[in-house]
């Protein structure tokens, strides 16, 4: 009887076991993390790159048009999604939900690689809950669930070809490093710290200087072509200077105004203690057995802390930069323990066991997540204090009042109401944060704004009552704000705005008496005449 051909053999059911369960588990279970997000109501930085992509879609130049701090790659995020259906405001959470899957299976590949296939699974499964816990209001379609995908495809070139001095793999490496810092900048000291161990690795294994210095080159020949290539139609457009005041400079003085404190980071460390205190146990446990490799993933976690610390309490999603490499720590510790149970016992199925447990412990207390409406997952996450849920409804309201011509201006941080409206600002200043945030250009913020409400007036000006939407602040010049009320008073009447009832419930009202003031989140204004 002939022998079968080697290709001829049918697969491995071990290997179709190890590879196929896992990914249809892992969809699941973020089916179960992520269902309800889809639809929720934008909070304010996704109305800001909405409203960007919007304006690139009419013709007009974010940086320009749109005060927007993030560099471009998310509103070209958005862009994409409006492309594949511009009336499908869950587009960009679908974009979302496809790099969060990408960015656990990279974070499996990469705890495989280095610590084997129990690691790599268990990963794959902690990091999903890591990354859409709640307090890091991790729901929305922000940069950093898009920057770690890039950064975590630049860690696995990385380590497939640490010994190599592949001027492709460098290329793309260069690509994908431009990728993720124009996502959003706190990628580059890591991104840095990579390149630097790569290079020590070719040194090590003796590379001559010459292919090392062919190395880095083809990797900022990458990392230039990509940049290039998503920065070179805003350039073309003349957003040049605007792009570089507020992605660089302002965000530089953004960035000092908060200062170093640690109470932010104490207070997201005190969350993570309360309840993840079990992978504080793994990773003890990794840091008192040292898997091969382990202060290279701790310098990882180290360097994203720092880049990260020093953010508000408010803004936790920064703290998501940290958790694919936390997660590989705690999988090799888990990976560990299971080997040392098998060993003495037997028993070859504790890393799944281990795994599920902490899983449990993490999710448990935040069970209430996974029964939530889309708008009730949004309140709870941000609360009543942002006016999120009812915006939709304010720009209902104003899209009624206006034209498609007509311009508007929202007094507040609100720029969804902009794009649910699909309505023009009167001014660039799509947020008010930066008229009254302790920097140095406040006051001419705020004069130019003035100056341009001034020569577009408003047809409709929407106010937020809402202490969060930043509209002013104790201590800031108050020139807008006297400018504000004094046009209001002259040139507008009021027609309607939001009021919150009992049982966190909200209505629109056409008269909006005294009474109604302490529980109103939104005012709407129409021009005179």
């Amino acid at each position: 009887m002939k022998a079968k051909s080697a290709g001829s053999r049918p697969p491995d059911k071990k290997i179709i076991l190890w590879t196929i369960i896992p990914v249809v588990g892992l969809i699941a279970f973020f089916a179960l993390l992520y269902w309800n997000a889809f639809n929720a109501p934008f909070q304010r930085d996704e109305g800001a790159f909405s409203y960007s992509a919007w304006l690139l879609r009419q013709g007009d130049v974010p940086y320009v048009n749109s005060f927007e701090q993030k560099p471009p790659m998310i509103i070209y995020t958005y862009l994409l999604g409006q492309l594949i259906n511009p009336a499908a405001l869950w587009m960009p959470r679908v974009l979302t939900a496809i790099s969060l899957f990408c960015i656990a299976l990279l974070t499996g590949v990469i705890a495989w690689r280095e610590y084997g296939k129990k690691a790599g699974i268990a990963s794959m499964f902690l990091v999903l809950p890591m990354l859409l816990f709640p307090f890091l209001a991790p729901f929305a379609a922000n940069t950093e669930q898009f920057m770690l995908l890039p950064l975590l495809g630049l860690l696995v070139l990385y380590l497939f070809n640490r010994t190599k001095g592949d001027n492709r793999t460098w290329f793309w490496g260069g690509g994908l490093s431009a990728l993720a810092v124009l996502y959003k900048p706190t990628a580059l000291l890591l991104i840095l710290y990579i390149f630097i161990n790569w290079i020590f690795d070719l040194i090590k294994e003796k590379r001559a200087p010459a292919v090392i210095m062919q190395s880095a080159l083809s990797a900022f020949i990458g990392c230039a072509v990509a940049s290039a290539l998503i920065l070179g139609y805003l350039m073309g457009k003349g957003a040049a200077g605007a792009l570089w005041e507020l992605v660089v400079v302002y965000n530089l003085v953004y960035a000092r105004s908060f200062g170093l404190s640690f109470s932010s980071f104490l207070f997201y460390l005190e969350k993570f203690w309360h309840y993840w205190w079990v992978l504080f146990i793994f990773s003890a446990w990794s840091l008192y057995w040292r898997p091969g490799r382990f202060w290279f993933y701790a310098g990882l976690i180290v360097i994203a802390l720092l880049t990260v610390f020093p953010a508000p309490s408010g803004l936790g999603y920064y703290y998501l930069l940290v958790m694919p490499f936390w997660a590989i720590i705690i999988a090799a510790g888990i990976s560990s323990i299971a080997d040392l149970i098998k060993e003495k016992f037997g028993w070859g199925y504790a890393s799944p066991v281990l795994a599920a447990a902490a899983i449990m412990i993490m999710l448990y207390p935040i069970h209430q997540q996974f029964f939530l409406s889309p708008a009730k997952l949004t309140e709870w996450v941000y609360g009543t204090v942002n006016p999120f849920i009812e915006s939709a409804e304010v720009a209902r309201h104003v899209r009624d009042l206006t034209r498609p011509q007509d311009r508007i201006f929202v007094a507040g941080s609100e720029p969804q109401i902009y794009y649910y409206a699909q309505r023009r600002s009167a001014s660039r200043f799509i947020i008010t944060y930066p008229l009254n945030l302790r920097t140095i250009d406040r006051e001419f913020y705020q004069k130019q704004a003035i100056g341009e409400l001034k020569q577009n007036p408003p047809r409709v000006i929407v106010v937020s009552r809402r202490p969060y939407s930043g509209l002013w602040e104790p201590g800031s010049p108050t020139y807008f704000i006297d400018y504000l009320t004094k046009t209001l008073n002259e040139r507008y009447q009021l027609v309607g705005g939001i009021v919150w009832k009992e049982g966190d419930r909200y209505i629109w009202q056409d008269i909006i008496g005294g009474e109604d003031l302490p529980a109103v989140s939104f005012l709407v204004f129409k021009r005179n005449g």
